[in-house]
């Protein structure tokens, strides 16, 4: 197991729960889609197991394992070492992840070397000019020679993706990593980062709003809301037989083709609650189509999808999962 999170609860300096109860595993050449609406908590989660969290934000977990390190007692050597050598991160901020004043080539080239020793350097540069083409840069000579300032959101990005796979990582986490690309580049991107896994037998951590790209990359997938993991499970499962409705309702959100001109997309009236994420009372309910009155004043536990077809568990925490649920329509993007 790459990657193995229990009980995670990560807080702020007054001690604000900013993510709950939250639990994550990742085998090598396995995808593992992380999604919900932004504020939810995602990024703190990704940055909590990568040991990156914010100044002044803490995280305690029952376990919390990365390539078979225990991070909560790794000290700042130690967890460089294993994201120098283990891990490929691909950052939501393209520009607060390259440093202004050093060179695209030196900021590619010099972190490899730093931990792959034996590499030279004429093999490392080709490394980074192979991995910028992989990515769509076709002036590779240019683009390394350039600050990163001299680049556009997008250009950035994929210097920022090229980088996160130089070393070959047991472990790709990639935050938005499509966010600043157009359609086209976006799946072609999506395209070389799940060829890495493969290839590499490596595992794949994707953050994303998007999700026809995690249906269409990710073995599974986490849905995640107020700080909560609410449902967890098979990828294509999940998102065509959701049991929270808070599935249900990113899932009928998605622009789909058969919507007419006239038809306004759907979407969830209020907004997500930011205070008392460690309540095991449901933070959805307030905003949920299928609340009952149970719904304001029942701890919630995990339930478990019946299909008996599954090869991996699909849960929802939710009271009453899969009751009255709609699938999604068999137009559109998750068809």
């Amino acid at each position: 197991m790459l990657l193995e999170v229990c009980d995670l609860r990560i807080t702020d300096a007054r001690d604000k729960t900013l993510v709950a109860h939250a639990n994550l595993s990742l085998k090598a050449g396995q995808a593992l889609g992380l999604v919900g609406e932004t504020g939810c908590g995602k990024t703190l989660t990704v940055r909590a197991c990568l040991g990156l969290l914010p100044p002044r934000v803490m995280c305690e977990a029952t376990r919390l394992m990365l390539m078979g390190y225990d991070m909560q007692n790794a000290d700042a050597n130690r967890v460089r070492t294993i994201l120098g050598r283990h891990v490929g991160f691909v950052p939501q901020n393209t520009m607060a992840y390259l440093h202004p004043r050093l060179k695209v080539r030196t900021q590619m080239i010099d972190g490899y070397l730093t931990w792959h020793k034996g590499v030279k350097k004429a093999a490392a540069y080709e490394r980074a000019r192979e991995l910028l083409e992989s990515v769509g840069i076709k002036d590779t000579q240019r683009v390394l020679n350039c600050y990163p300032q001299e680049l556009s959101g997008g250009m950035r990005q994929r210097v920022n993706i090229a980088s996160a796979l130089m070393g070959n990582p047991s472990l790709v986490v990639a935050d938005e990593p499509t966010a600043a690309l157009d359609s086209v580049t976006q799946q072609a991107v999506a395209d070389v980062l799940l060829a890495a896994v493969h290839r590499q037998q490596s595992a794949l951590l994707l953050v994303s709003h998007d999700l026809e790209l995690v249906r269409s990359r990710c073995d599974s997938v986490a849905v995640m809301y107020a700080g909560r993991i609410v449902e967890v499970g098979p990828c294509k499962d999940v998102l065509h037989n959701p049991g929270h409705p808070y599935t249900q309702a990113l899932i009928d959100a998605v622009p789909r083709v058969s919507l007419l001109g006239f038809e306004r997309l759907c979407d969830v009236a209020g907004s997500m609650p930011e205070k008392n994420r460690e309540s095991m009372l449901c933070a959805f309910a307030p905003r949920c189509p299928r609340a009952r009155t149970g719904c304001f004043n029942k701890e919630v536990s995990w339930q478990s999808c019946d299909d008996s077809q599954l090869s991996e568990p699909h849960e929802a925490w939710c009271l009453h999962a899969w009751e009255d649920a709609k699938a999604p329509e068999s137009e559109g993007v998750l068809a």
